[in-house]
């Protein structure tokens, strides 16, 4: 295991992750915690696979990685010009690490399948989507606060890997909605929707 903690791709990575389950939207009285966390935690083994298959990221010794503040829902980075190193942010016994990270320079663009058992485009006029975007992206990042994270509800082996430090480093979008076929399984519930999310990373901005 390599001991650069300053490593970073300059070859963009591309892959894929996939949710199937609720997507509530969020609303002024209801920031669906419990619905962002679940969905957290059901992307997160796809993400320790990405980390233990990519070529370079395999590489990396997390057991080096250093725990970081989060203060004013910012997470806290030394101020030396290269701070580029992969970290981690601690709350109870549960550790979060993000791939798309400020210090790296990294940016990200998602091309996401949303499908759900509702006629294409009826989730566009509902007004709604808007909203549930917002819950998914919520999910899509680290926590900022304890009030984030259901008492309740902690990672298998202590570590949640997430795709993002801050949903602002999402520079494109773009959703395309379609019809969700087939019978519901016992668990499911019709308004769950089935997701794939293409996922490219790059370096795309400057620190200050």
């Amino acid at each position: 295991m390599t001991s650069d903690r300053h490593w970073r791709s300059r070859t963009p990575m591309l892959f894929y992750l996939r949710y199937r389950g609720r997507l509530p939207a969020v609303s002024q009285g209801n920031p669906r915690t419990v619905d962002k966390h679940n969905i957290r935690l059901k992307l997160s083994p796809q993400l320790k696979d990405w980390w233990t298959k990519h070529p370079e990221l395999k590489l990396l010794d997390l057991d080096r990685i250093e725990d970081r503040e989060i203060k004013g829902g910012r997470v806290q980075h030394p101020s030396t010009r290269w701070g580029g190193y992969y970290y981690s942010v601690k709350f109870g016994k549960d550790r979060f690490i993000p791939l798309v990270i400020k210090p790296m320079e990294y940016v990200c663009e998602l091309d996401i399948q949303f499908l759900r058992r509702e006629v294409p485009g009826h989730i566009v006029h509902g007004g709604d989507l808007d909203n549930r975007i917002k819950t998914l992206f919520d999910a899509l990042r680290i926590p900022l606060n304890h009030d984030e994270i259901p008492k309740d509800r902690h990672t298998e082996d202590g570590i949640c890997y997430c795709l993002l430090e801050d949903d602002a480093l999402i520079t494109d979008l773009n959703i395309r909605t379609g019809l969700l076929l087939g019978p519901l399984d016992t668990s499911e519930d019709k308004s769950d929707v089935d997701l794939t999310i293409k996922v490219l990373v790059k370096i795309g901005m400057q620190n200050p």
